[in-house]
């Protein structure tokens, strides 16, 4: 049983429901212990912030999507931590992004937070941030075909962050399920955070005419959500 379809056909009883998008504690009922103790729980670690480089830049990784099923043992109340997302950077070229911190359920259950972007290596390529439905990419052809996507997400939750490169103009493209989109210097787009409570990657930006000081996106927090039968 790995999805929430699957836990829902296998319960009975009154369906119970907690989100969490910030941390605080879930005390299991006595009546959920007495049917078990089993809940469904999703569980997203927060995004790193994208990076800041010369010509092209990296978006930031989602936080891990987690899910699956978990036993309290007792009616103990268990701490819920929502991890924060990496906070945006400023800088002129060459700045690391700040990785997002993990999300948890006691020890039942941990999301790690997104790894903080490299700074690319080759110029003009930089692909956007990894997200839980597959990592960003960067192609370009003689057309000028340019694609810095962020991985995508899941449910509107933990997409990463944008890239942006630049060879022949400028080109930004926002990652879906709330990672945020990238920038270049000399345009006058701004890279962008990820939705609170996503989970996504910031945006990455360019700052390469001039010099010029930009920021990156920051990234999103995490979330939680516990689902039980009584």
């Amino acid at each position: 049983m790995s999805n929430l379809s699957d836990f829902l056909a296998s319960g009975g009883g009154k369906l119970r429901y907690q989100e969490f998008t910030s941390s605080g504690t879930f005390t299991p009922s006595s009546t959920l212990i007495a049917n078990g103790g089993q809940c469904y729980y999703e569980l997203i670690g927060g995004g790193s912030s994208g990076a800041i480089s010369g010509q092209s830049s990296c978006g930031g990784d989602a936080g891990d999507y987690k899910e699956g099923l978990i036993t309290f043992p007792d009616t103990t109340p268990v701490t819920v931590t929502i991890g924060a997302g990496g906070a945006a950077v400023t800088g002129t070229a060459n700045t690391a992004g700040n990785a997002g911190s993990a999300s948890s359920i006691g020890a039942l259950a941990t999301a790690s937070g997104g790894a903080a972007p490299p700074l690319p290596t080759v110029a003009n390529n930089a692909g956007g941030g990894k997200g839980a439905g597959g990592i960003g990419f960067f192609t370009t052809d003689t057309t000028s075909v340019l694609d810095a996507r962020g991985g995508v997400g899941k449910n509107g939750k933990a997409g990463g962050g944008g890239g942006t490169v630049q060879t022949y103009g400028e080109w930004h493209m926002r990652a879906v399920d709330g990672g945020g989109a990238g920038n270049y210097g000399t345009g006058n787009v701004t890279a962008t955070s990820a939705t609170a409570n996503s989970g996504g990657g910031g945006g990455g930006s360019v700052s390469s005419t001039g010099g010029a000081t930009k920021t990156s996106g920051a990234g999103g927090s995490g979330w939680c959500r516990i689902v039980w039968f009584e």
